[in-house]
């Protein structure tokens, strides 16, 4: 499927989705581009779209389809923190998943302190800009779909964790630098 969409910022999807709130063959396309984004700002959006598209399907009739709710595999999450997965393709044929190919899902990323950060990514905190980026790339690249294919599941689940421990502690290392000049 073609992606008309896909050359526009997150803030530029944002301000389309405002716009044409009311034009589903372009929250069709929005929805199906985000599906593709996985930062926070696109999944909030992703789900937005989603809530728009299904009360302009139950205002012309269509029968609503409800997310479903995916019960925790942690033992440690309560089942009132079950998570509740958007229905991204609502519509669309899809051939059941066998339970084996079924992904445990990824715990929460916990917070970290700054000293954290700098360790996971094998950077003193007097490094400069170019090797943390350096180094944040080098581990996040380790979780290239490509790259973690042929792994098994919990393998893979375990790699994609660290890639975005990595991203976390960039992020809060970006933010303290920031907040320091």
């Amino acid at each position: 499927m073609s992606r008309p969409l896909i050359q526009q910022r997150i803030g530029q999807l944002e301000e389309l989705f405002v716009r044409e709130k009311a034009n589903k063959k372009l929250l069709l396309q929005l929805r199906e581009e985000l599906t593709h984004r996985q930062v926070p700002r696109a999944v909030a959006l992703l789900g937005k779209v989603q809530r728009v598209l299904n009360d302009l399907d139950s205002l012309e009739g269509s029968p609503r389809i409800s997310p479903p709710v995916i019960a925790p595999t942690d033992p440690a999450v309560s089942s009132q923190e079950s998570k509740v997965i958007p229905d991204l393709f609502s519509g669309a044929v899809m051939a059941p998943v066998a339970p084996e190919e079924v992904q445990p899902q990824v715990s929460a990323i916990p917070a970290m302190s700054a000293t954290e950060a700098y360790r996971l990514l094998g950077v003193s905190a007097g490094a400069s800009w170019e090797s943390i980026e350096t180094a944040r790339r080098n581990l996040v690249q380790k979780a290239y779909p490509s790259k973690v294919q042929d792994k098994d599941p919990a393998e893979r689940n375990r790699i994609v964790f660290e890639a975005k421990r990595a991203n976390t502690a960039y992020a809060l290392i970006q933010k303290l630098r920031v907040t320091l000049r």
